[in-house]
C-alpha cells in the first residue's frame, strides 16, 4: 500500500471515529470503504432510517482541504438525495442523524433545547 493509501485509510478510519457509534447501528451503516478523493472519504451504506426507510443509500463524508467536512447521501442511481457542506468534526453525528432522520424523529432523541439549532443549521447548509 502506499503512502497516500495509507493516508486516506487512516482519514477514513479517523472520521468513522468521529461518529457516535449509535448513530451508525441505528442507520444501519454498513461497507464501510475509503477512497484518497480530496485529502480522505468515508463512504459506507445506510438503510432503515426515518427519511430513506427502505432502500440502500451511500453516505460520502469528504474531508476537505479546510479540515472541515462535506457529507453527501445518494440513492443507487447516484441521485442526490442530502448533503451538508463545512461541518466541523464535533458536529458530524448530529449532522448526518438530521440528514438521514425525519425532523419527528430527530425530536424524539435530541434534548428539545437542541432540536431547532440542529435542524436549522442543517437546513441553512
Amino acid at each position: 500500500m502506499n503512502e497516500k493509501n495509507e493516508q486516506a485509510k487512516f482519514v477514513a478510519e479517523q472520521i468513522k471515529s468521529q461518529i457516535a457509534p449509535s448513530a451508525l447501528i441505528c442507520s444501519g451503516a454498513r461497507n464501510f470503504v475509503y477512497t484518497n478523493y480530496q485529502r480522505g472519504a468515508l463512504y459506507f451504506d445506510i438503510i432503515g432510517t426515518s427519511k430513506f426507510p427502505h432502500r440502500v443509500h451511500t453516505v460520502m463524508i469528504v474531508l476537505t482541504g479546510a479540515d472541515l467536512y462535506k457529507i453527501k447521501i445518494v440513492d443507487r442511481k447516484g441521485k442526490l438525495k442530502a448533503e451538508a457542506n463545512g461541518v466541523y468534526c464535533d458536529q458530524l453525528t448530529h449532522t448526518l442523524e438530521s440528514l438521514w432522520e425525519t425532523e419527528e424523529t430527530m425530536k424524539k432523541f435530541i434534548p428539545a433545547n437542541q432540536v431547532k439549532y440542529v435542524i436549522t443549521n442543517i437546513k441553512g447548509r
